[in-house]
């Protein structure tokens, strides 16, 4: 009877569910009596294995509920190598300091996000946005700064306007999806495409920034890449008031539906970090076009006193 009332069932019903059982297994488990019901040495055996089974089901469901209130696991992570070699080794110890039970399995390489399927748990997508098959979100606007070194400046001049480029030595990205092109728009939202001529293209953005900094030519790299390099004058930012429309930074992961505390943690945890390096980047981009423009006349004032003096 106490059975039947916590089923909330009448007590023929659980005595037909109990027949049942012990037909399937061919033994007796329950001692019926006029005044009372017992269970057998089977029925007890059966009890107590029922009673660890549920025991195991109600320890998976609260496993179940942990797991979804917060991360832990390994992390599944790509990023291309514009972005694995120069940006995620600073965000990565940062993310695990705050989840010490993540782990994170990092593959890096040029290969776009597009191909990867679902092998990962999270890639990082860098460039326009992602097709609509993928599930993204955009963590920040790419911010890509034209620059060069003081001097190549000096010696084949400043470009004041995109179109200026066409007689420079403009080194290129060929992870960019057009390796020989770059668009542009101003504050006014005027789009300007320039075709370019270079004698060095690669898929490694460390090479395009060593050989910038050698007075090569003119290239242009995530801002993210640049911060020391302009800062100390190395590089010179150029076309400060002209952008790069439409590209992003982007977080790929295979569907909304059932996202992990892991996924979702970092992926909020990068997007708040790339909002203190969006606004740590403009900073430095406004101060730099007044400080660098400043350092590359008075380089090229002192060029051509010495030609002088010489003269």
């Amino acid at each position: 009877m106490e059975a039947a009332r916590r089923l909330e069932v009448s007590t023929t019903a659980v005595s037909r569910l109990v027949a049942q059982l012990e037909d399937s297994f061919g033994i007796r488990l329950l001692q019926r009596t006029t005044r009372r019901v017992d269970l057998t040495d089977a029925g007890t055996i059966y009890y107590q294995q029922c009673c660890k089974i549920i025991e195991e089901i109600r320890r998976t469901e609260d496993s179940m509920l942990a797991a979804t209130s917060k991360p832990g696991g390994t992390l599944r992570l790509h990023a291309p190598s514009i972005f694995g070699c120069n940006r995620i080794h600073d965000l990565l110890p940062r993310f695990q300091a705050l989840h010490p039970d993540v782990s994170i399995e990092l593959t890096v390489s040029s290969r776009s996000s597009e191909t990867l399927g679902d092998r990962y748990d999270v890639a990082i997508h860098i460039g326009f946005p992602p097709s609509e098959t993928k599930v993204a979100r955009k963590l920040a606007a790419l911010r890509l700064i034209v620059c060069a070194a003081p001097k190549y400046i000096e010696r084949h001049g400043m470009p004041h306007t995109p179109a200026d480029l066409v007689r420079h030595n403009c080194m290129t990205s060929t992870y960019a999806d057009q390796v020989d092109r770059w668009t542009f728009a101003n504050a006014a939202g005027d789009i300007t495409e320039v075709d370019l001529h270079g004698d060095l293209r690669t898929n490694d953005a460390a090479v395009l920034r060593h050989t910038a900094i050698a007075g090569q030519g003119i290239t242009r790299l995530p801002a993210y890449m640049l911060a020391d390099e302009l800062r100390s004058g190395a590089l010179v930012a150029l076309l400060t008031e002209w952008e790069t429309p439409g590209m992003g930074i982007y977080a790929i992961y295979p569907s909304h539906r059932y996202l992990s505390p892991t996924v979702r943690s970092f992926v909020d945890f990068m997007a708040a970090e790339w909002v203190k390096s969006s606004a740590d980047e403009r900073a430095i981009r406004k101060s730099l076009a007044v400080t660098n423009t400043g350092k590359v006349r008075a380089t090229g004032a002192r060029a051509r006193n010495s030609r002088d003096t010489r003269l």
